[in-house]
């Protein structure tokens, strides 16, 4: 952390330089998600503003699995030099590097980290019609049904949150893994699972009218459907935080990382990108820079241990 802080001082004192870099190719934005979830649309907007703000050629490419690992993996190997830069979000991938530190070929001290795009709202969520609507109704419905829910995810903390519900609860779940919000939604909307978890590629179909909000995941609630209580305020005393984040290889030189961070906060704060957050997610750009993404990275994993304790 001492050497990582040096970096951070070093790249806040050279504002000049990174204005001054240019990447010598294509830069690749590589997403941990598949393609039509939250994760990729925030991504291609971000490209798209990075484009007309620096003239960079951007390249979205999506990589799943694993929740961001196999994204990761790739690009904790790929040369510092600028042209290779992913967007994550941090609970999945903290919770991995927890879980089964083993079995990840990197840690969180193995990437640079340039910002992040927006505060991610987890919500559980199930179709409009659905004898249940908050989670009270959904575990009596549970209980006297006696047969498992199930129940679409993408991420470990998705699935370890409704694992422990239904540990509390007393009431049993099936957890079906997709591998984005996107296709969550498409195996709800096909009455293929009972529940789903939405990070953003709800909202619309919320708005529509075709789903309803059990439960807010976060410690706060949601913008676009302020009325549904959290699950803490549910009697479940369980929560996520999940960021947007973006990283590249460790190693950047202190002007190329100067360079992408401003390039990249311009995107994130961009009238774009301020309007897409505000019409489909209620909510606004949360840019966290370089040294305070990294601060968050390591905060994040407190967090899951704390979850992990309290989900035994």
């Amino acid at each position: 952390m001492a050497a990582s802080a040096a970096v951070l001082a070093a790249l806040a004192a050279a504002p000049a330089q990174g204005a001054g870099w240019k990447p010598a190719g294509p830069v690749t934005l590589s997403v941990a998600f598949g393609a039509g979830g939250i994760t990729d649309t925030l991504a291609r907007l971000l490209a798209d503003q990075m484009e007309k703000d620096t003239g960079w050629n951007i390249v979205v490419k999506n990589r799943p699995g694993g929740g961001g690992v196999a994204m990761l993996s790739g690009l904790s190997r790929a040369k510092p030099d600028g042209l290779n830069i992913g967007i994550a979000v941090n609970m999945p991938i903290v919770m991995q590097l927890i879980v089964r530190p083993a079995k990840i070929p990197f840690r969180i001290k193995d990437f640079d980290y340039l910002g992040t795009v927006v505060w991610a709202q987890l919500a559980i969520v199930a179709l409009k019609d659905a004898p249940y609507s908050d989670m009270k109704s959904l575990i009596a419905y549970a209980k006297k049904s006696g047969k498992p829910l199930t129940v679409a995810h993408d991420t470990k903390p998705q699935a370890m949150i409704m694992n422990a519900i239904a540990r509390s609860a007393g009431i049993k779940v099936k957890m079906v893994p997709h591998k984005s919000g996107a296709e969550q939604m498409q195996s709800l909307l096909g009455g293929h699972v009972d529940l789903a978890f939405g990070g953003g590629a709800h909202i619309p179909y919320y708005n529509a009218g075709k789903i309803t909000v059990l439960a807010s995941g976060n410690q706060r609630r949601h913008g676009y459907a302020p009325d549904m209580k959290t699950l803490i305020e549910q009697g479940l005393n369980y929560y996520v935080d999940p960021f947007f984040y973006i990283s590249a290889p460790k190693g950047l030189k202190p002007e190329t990382r100067a360079a992408l961070a401003k390039a990249i906060k311009a995107a994130v704060n961009s009238e774009k990108m301020t309007k897409f957050l505000a019409n489909t997610m209620k909510t606004a750009p949360t840019d966290l820079g370089p040294a305070d993404t990294e601060k968050m990275m390591y905060g994040t994993r407190k967090t899951i241990k704390i979850l992990l304790e309290s989900t035994k």
